[in-house]
């Protein structure tokens, strides 16, 4: 059984949408962290290949014991790293509260990058894996971001398409594929059955989308209207049930009522 914050007990349903809105909105906070790093580190000017950057890794900043649903905002640390498996340094390091970067640390010098921690390590080690998964998988895009997710059996990895054309919302080509602990991969599991493409016209408030694989917004739905600051209505036809997605909230949509007109 699941409970909310207050003790009160949630269905089935709830529990499920709960989660959901959740991930949504911790694929943002980590996607969000890694761009705003990314930029941090471009600022550097550095010669990227020079310092011979391999990738980057994202993991939670703990506050006090909180969590980050708890503290409010997410905090995060991303560490862009070199080197191979087995002896990865950090070469950049940079903390991001909410959408603000709040410090950052460079370690140019090869002598004094720290190594990466071992919750770091099987991150990257999850998101190769992954992506090594991807080779028979329709992505959509040419540009391909990754948000990996520790959970108790190791980690979930989201190959998540991205949108390369202004007012275009990419729902379809993003993948879920979890990773455990000894490295085993599940299939990935997609979101949509095809390249579904929402476009976004200037001051709109919401754009429609329809969903055939689930009877619920997924967490890609949450993350989507919290990237492009849209509301978000979902019909699922396994059901025959619309939803609103406003930010990280999800609200079933009171069914049509019969009658004459």
């Amino acid at each position: 059984m699941d409970y909310t914050a207050a003790g009160v007990l949630l269905s089935e349903e709830d529990a499920r949408i709960a989660f959901i809105e959740q991930r949504g909105r911790e694929i943002f906070g980590r996607d969000m962290a890694a761009w705003l790093a990314t930029d941090s580190l471009t600022a550097t000017n550095e010669d990227l290949d020079a310092l011979g950057v391999r990738g980057w890794v994202t993991v939670p900043l703990p506050v006090d014991g909180l969590t980050q649903d708890e503290m409010g905002v997410p905090l995060y640390q991303v560490s862009f790293f070199s080197g191979d498996e087995g002896n990865y340094r950090k070469v950049f390091m940079v903390a991001v509260m909410g959408a603000q970067v709040i410090s950052q640390a460079a370690f140019f010098d090869p002598v004094e990058r720290p190594e990466l921690s071992a919750d770091e390590i099987a991150a990257v080690s999850a998101r190769q894996a992954a992506i090594g998964s991807r080779a028979d998988l329709v992505m959509c895009s040419s540009s391909i971001n990754t948000v990996v997710i520790p959970t108790d059996d190791g980690h979930d990895v989201y190959l998540l398409g991205a949108e390369t054309e202004p007012g275009r919302v990419l729902m379809g080509g993003h993948y879920l594929v979890r990773v455990g602990k000894d490295g085993e991969l599940s299939t990935p599991e997609r979101f949509t059955n095809s390249c579904v493409t929402v476009q976004k016209q200037e001051n709109a408030l919401a754009i429609f989308t329809t969903d055939v694989l689930h009877d619920t917004p997924t967490e890609i739905h949450v993350f989507k209207a919290l990237s492009h600051d849209i509301q978000i209505y979902v019909s699922t036809t396994a059901n025959n049930t619309t939803w609103n997605v406003a930010g990280d909230t999800i609200r079933r949509m009171p069914a049509k009522s019969g009658g004459d007109s």
